[in-house]
């Protein structure tokens, strides 16, 4: 341990360290603080504060702080009593507004505050200096001015200042003083308060600008909004108009280099006074002397002298950019000189400390050395033991995920039988000739169907939910309508064990949020299990209640029960009881139904006594806002009928199902029977090829068949359905033939991938037939209508390059290669078809049926066409005859191209041209 002795020699060392750290500040002379509160804001203003900041730089012992107003005499007054109740010991003001500023200035001028007024003035005398050119001397100088250059009768636009400051009061009357009268001069008068975009706005109120010879504005910013709004407005009117200023700031955009450019007439150097304000106020605080007042001289800026002027600036502006660069470099020195002093200091005090510490921590080192050698033995047992548990696990987990993996197979493969069962039971169903005494078994055996498929994404549910995949789907729903429905499903089943089963609710209604074909599953499977562990003549009841924010739904049969063990374990995945379950289910519905509530943040819960009942009751709560999973929230209500025994219409589809279309489809599908399904279906509509993988489905169309549509498994040997739509879509000849996949495979994850490989539809099995062809339709019939409307704006020659998008949106990269070549080859009138043909890389078959098939006309009309729309440019231009535009069109003479934009355009070039010429007439 540390003894007394060695921490009071280390803090005896840190002490020493920080008062000799601050020895040589204590050197230095008093430390004084200058605040300065600014009126406003604007480049000369900015060149106030960068002065004073680089004048007080020079004394080390000066501290200045800036308050800035920004033109609002509320918040100045504000900051200047905040300066005041920080007893600085000099104040400089510049007041926004002389009257509202100057009880505040005369307050810190009586608590014995040296105070500067600069710039702008106050109504008092109350204060110690005042810094400032002679403003009135300024307005006389501008008139004088203006009587020379301006003659007799001229008009004259004044952009005032703040209307109660001042300078703009004083520069005015001396503005207005000097003018000569027998001049007779025309004065308007704006208010601009210093600011540009308010000189912008009032100079955009002048109706004209044509009878203004010159603008004066009391600073430069406004003259330049001013020149900037006429400039835009009509560019010779402020070419004309003569500009003339006050500040002669050095910047961009500034007073000096707009005299300099010859924007400006003339402008008037107004000095910041910025230094004069720090060097008067540090020599009121050494005690010296000072004047009561300082007038700051000004001179004109104008042609002669502003290149000058500004060279000189920016010369100046170099020299104090490099001196304060080279004042920062001395103020790192000086700060990494005081810190490495310091950390000497410290570095021998902490050497003093260490040395005893030494041996003491050598001793602790080798005690410690020999306890970690225990504990690296203890360690090698616990990671042997750890070893062999994680060894265990992986086999559980791999043991898990084969028997989820045997599952999720089996379900992918019932996909394909189910869809060949649908689709039969269905069109039995729909049909009119069942016999009575079997169509409630066909519908028996079309709900058994319906539930097969629900158990087989059950199954395929697992993966999502293992993979944190599986998303919500919330609609609005009457939870009491939905369990009554599904309480429906098992009447049949009650009669035939002849179970007492009843349902009983004390509301007849309530909306609340929740995924219905989850719910729904939970609820099937628990009364599934009901029956399924209730003796004949027994009892199941289905109940719901209602609570401040919840709905509970309880399942109670008088079954077998459960005992404790199995009631701490029965939503468990995989788990079934030996004892009363048997081997009877994979154990995989409850774990499912337990996963599907724990999403909708309810609760799920079972209360039994062996031999005598169980209870399952579900807890779902009312409020959306209760959601902590991810969810969509999907609205049903625009698709219910308002009469909820109203039937859909189903006239407007069996319209569309009665017809014969000439389109060719091409089925591609591995498993014989749903590959004779489909052709056998697809028939009636279409006329159909079949072929039994990717690979013949390529040769078909490499035959030159004429497909419009292909439909295709996923899953095939050789080549499957991802791998040809890639094929389909990156081959150009045929890359505008629509795909829709069919396939057993659920995932999103899936779905995307077949869609960016080029897939236009993704339909999961089982389907219902009618809905594929319905789709079919849809898909052919759109392509159709963006087809027509193309041909109708080709026939009136007027095609638009977002026409041509819209057209071949599909395949955008026979759009890019034949319109790029098209636009370079159109001129040439020895290009023709077949070098189009050669150049895009297709037969002139596979062109002209892939142009045909995109835009509905032949590539001839197609290439046609378009040079007659570049005439059309051209001809409205009137820069050329006929016969040169026919000759730059490509066409071989100018009768041939008089005769095609006659037939297209149902008039002659030279009639359209005239047409042109009396249309602008008219307008």
């Amino acid at each position: 341990m540390i003894n007394k002795i060695q921490v009071r020699t280390l803090l005896l060392l840190i002490l020493l360290s920080c008062i000799f750290s601050c020895s040589d500040e204590g050197k230095e002379k008093q430390k004084y603080v200058i605040g300065f509160s600014q009126c406003t804001s604007d480049p000369w203003r900015e060149a106030v504060i960068l002065e004073m900041q680089i004048e007080a730089s020079n004394y080390k012992n000066v501290e200045l702080v800036v308050y800035n107003a920004l033109g609002n005499n509320s918040r100045q007054i504000s900051q200047i009593r905040k300066l005041i109740s920080q007893n600085v010991d000099a104040l400089i003001i510049s007041p926004n507004e002389a009257i509202p500023i100057t009880d505040v200035a005369v307050e810190a001028y009586e608590k014995g505050i040296p105070t500067i007024i600069h710039d702008r003035k106050i109504k008092s005398d109350k204060y110690t200096v005042s810094i400032g050119a002679n403003n009135y001397n300024i307005g006389l100088a501008i008139g004088e001015y203006i009587n020379n250059i301006l003659s007799p009768g001229s008009k004259i636009l004044e952009i005032w200042g703040l209307e109660g400051s001042s300078p703009a009061i004083e520069r005015h009357e001396g503005f207005i003083a000097a003018l000569n009268k027998n001049n007779d001069y025309k004065i308007n008068e704006v208010y601009g308060k210093w600011q540009y975009n308010l000189a912008l706005e009032e100079t955009k109120k002048i109706s004209s600008y044509n009878d203004i010879d010159l603008i004066f504005a009391h600073n430069d910013i406004m003259a330049i909004a001013a020149r900037d709004e006429i400039m835009r407005r009509d560019s010779l009117v402020a070419r004309r108009i003569k500009f003339i200023g006050i500040d002669g700031v050095y910047g961009d955009n500034s007073g000096i280099e707009a005299v300099a450019n010859g924007n400006f007439e003339a402008s008037f150097q107004y000095p910041t006074g910025g230094a004069l304000a720090i060097q008067v106020a540090i020599d009121i605080l050494n005690g010296k002397l000072v004047k009561k007042n300082y007038i700051l001289n000004t001179t004109i800026i104008d042609k002669t002298n502003a290149k000058t002027i500004l060279a000189q600036s920016e010369q100046l502006n170099n020299y104090q950019v490099r001196i304060n660069r080279q004042k920062e470099e001395e103020l790192n020195l000086l700060s990494r000189f005081r810190f490495l002093r310091n950390s000497t200091f410290l570095i021998l005090g902490l050497l003093a400390v260490i040395v005893p510490l030494l041996s003491y921590v050598m001793y602790m080192n080798l005690k410690i050395k020999n306890k970690n050698r225990e504990l690296h033995d203890k360690n090698l047992l616990v990671e042997t033991q750890k070893q062999e548990l994680s060894v265990k696990n992986e086999q559980i987990e791999n043991i898990s995920n084969q028997k989820l993996q045997f599952f999720t197979n089996i379900s992918h493969e019932i996909r394909t039988p189910i869809t060949l069962i649908v689709g039969p039971i269905n069109k039995i169903i729909r049909s009119n000739k069942i016999d009575v005494s079997l169509r409630e078994d066909i519908i028996l055996m079309k709900r058994n169907v319906d539930r097969l498929y629900r158990i087989v994404n059950q199954i395929l549910d697992f993966r999502r939910i293992d993979n944190n995949k599986m998303k919500l789907i919330l609609t609005q729903t009457d939870i009491v309508s939905l369990a009554v429905e599904v309480f429906d499903y098992f009447k049949g089943i009650a009669g035939e064990k002849q179970i007492r089963y009843e349902f009983r609710t004390d509301i007849r209604e309530r909306l609340i949020y929740i995924d219905i074909n989850k719910i729904e599953q939970v609820l099937v499977n628990i009364i599934s299990n009901a029956f399924k562990y209730s003796s004949s003549k027994g009892f199941v009841l289905v109940s719901i209640e209602e609570n401040s924010d919840s709905i509970k739904i309880s399942v109670k049969d008088k079954g077998i029960g459960l005992t404790e063990e199995e009631q701490r374990h029965i939503f468990e995945r995989f788990y079934t009881s030996n004892k009363n379950l048997g081997s009877s289910g994979f154990g995989i519905g409850l774990n499912l139904a337990k996963e599907y509530i724990d999403l909708h943040d309810g609760t799920i819960d079972v209360e039994s006594r062996q031999g005598e009942y169980t209870v399952f009751s579900i807890t779902l709560y009312k409020d959306i806002n209760h959601y902590s999973h991810e969810y969509i929230i999907e609205d049903i209500s625009s698709f219910i009928p308002k009469d909820r025994n109203e039937m859909i219409n189903q006239g407007l589809i069996q319209e569309k199902l009665a017809q014969f279309y000439d389109y060719k489809i091409l089925i591609v599908e591995d498993d014989p029977d749903v590959r004779s399904f489909l052709r056998k279906e697809l028939s009636a509509n279409f006329e159909v090829r079949v072929a039994e993988n990717g690979n013949e489905a390529i040769g078909i169309l490499n035959e030159g068949s004429d497909v419009t549509l292909i439909v295709s498994d996923v899953l095939m040997p050789e080549m499957n359905g991802f791998e040809l739509s890639n094929k389909l879509k990156t081959n150009i000849a045929f890359s505008h033939i629509p795909i829709i996949l069919l396939t057993a495979l659920s995932e999103n994850s899936q779905r995307m991938y077949g869609f960016l490989e080029g897939a236009d539809e993704y339909i999961q099995k089982p389907f219902d037939i009618d809905f594929l062809k319905i789709r079919i339709i849809n898909i052919i019939w759109e392509r159709l209508r963006i087809k027509e409307a193309f041909m109708e704006k080709m026939q009136a020659g007027f095609i638009e390059s977002s026409d041509l998008d819209s057209v071949v949106g599909m395949d955008n990269a026979f759009r890019s290669k034949l319109m790029n070549l098209i636009e370079i080859s159109y001129e040439n009138s020895d290009f023709s078809i077949e070098a189009l043909s050669e150049h895009i890389g297709l037969s002139r078959v596979h062109l002209y049926r892939k142009i045909k098939t995109l835009f509905g006309v032949s590539p001839t009309d197609f290439l046609r066409n378009y040079r007659l729309n570049i005439a059309i440019q051209l001809l409205k231009q009137k820069q050329y005859t006929v016969s040169e535009i026919a000759y730059m069109t490509g066409f071989t003479s100018p009768a041939y191209f008089t005769k095609c934009f006659k037939t297209l355009y149902a008039t002659t070039p030279t009639e359209y041209i005239t047409s042109l010429s009396q249309e602008n007439f008219r307008g």
